[in-house]
């Protein structure tokens, strides 16, 4: 990513999804349940971080690029699925982590996320029939207080709120890390 001054930390992420399971389009939706997307999709995108202590800035960002699928021969309520283009999507998030001590912090951050509308062809007799499911737009703001509670051990709580009609209304999260003896190795 070169020498950029503001950057103490840069990541680069990749994945690609695979289509598995049974796919919600191949399906008799009234006799089963799909355990898969049904189509491939590869994302990219970055991360980079900067501490200014007793800050750390951050913030991310992927692209999602999600595979057509076609020769489709799914019946949907008397007609056949023919087609379905999923829309790409794109993701981001940023925040910053303030501590107030050696054993506490605080965090804010802000995601988003929009996915373009989907496309279905289906045929109904000798005519086809366009349907489309419309974008959506996801925002969520987080807060996090993250506390000591060992030299070695850091728990943490957040709260979370959704900022969209399609995001989630409220979370609430707690993790702390768990160290099995013998799995991992002693520093």
């Amino acid at each position: 990513m070169g020498d950029c001054p503001w950057h103490n930390e840069q990541n680069v992420i990749s994945s690609v999804k695979l289509k598995t399971g049974d796919s919600p389009y191949e399906i008799d939706n009234n006799k089963h349940l799909s355990s898969g997307s049904g189509y491939y999709s590869l994302s990219a995108g970055g991360s980079v971080s900067k501490v200014l202590d007793p800050v750390v800035l951050f913030g991310s960002g992927t692209y999602g690029y999600n595979f057509a699928e076609t020769d489709l021969n799914q019946v949907r309520d008397g007609s056949v699925l023919k087609e379905v283009h999923p829309g790409s999507s794109i993701s981001g998030s940023m925040g910053f982590a303030y501590s107030l001590s050696y054993d506490v912090s605080l965090s804010v951050s802000f995601q988003a996320s929009y996915n373009d509308e989907t496309r279905f062809v289906l045929q109904r007799g000798n005519d086809k029939i366009d349907s489309t499911v419309g974008s959506q737009v996801t925002g969520l703001m987080n807060f996090a207080l993250g506390v000591r509670v060992s030299p070695k051990t850091i728990t943490n709580i957040n709260v979370g709120f959704g900022m969209t009609e399609s995001a989630p209304d409220f979370l609430v999260g707690f993790s702390m890390p768990i160290d099995i003896e013998g799995i991992k190795p002693s520093l």
